[in-house]
């Protein structure tokens, strides 16, 4: 027949949970300290896009004309949203 006795864990000293504690603050300590850092750099505006384009970039050549039929069934042109990002999805069921 097994004992119904529980097993009791071998206690530890308060000694080695206190450094335990210390190590487990400092580890987070660090890990904020890495997380949050950064230089005063990331507070500033962002550079126009003329700022960060070199001399050497080539022009950029206009989009393809595009019309086609909206869902609806009214005519529509990518030239309609000129200056805003477009995602043009060309599809079939065959």
């Amino acid at each position: 027949m097994k004992s119904t006795r529980p097993v009791e864990a071998p206690g530890y000293s308060a000694r080695v949970r206190s450094l335990v504690l210390v190590l487990v603050a400092a580890l987070c300590a660090l890990v904020t300290a890495g997380c949050g850092g950064g230089s005063s750099e990331s507070t500033a505006t962002p550079p126009t896009r003329a700022e960060t384009e070199s001399a050497t970039t080539p022009a950029r050549e206009q989009a393809p004309v595009i019309e086609g039929t909206s869902v609806e069934g009214e005519p529509i042109s990518l030239a309609d949203y000129r200056g805003q990002a477009v995602l043009v999805n060309v599809w079939s069921s065959w």
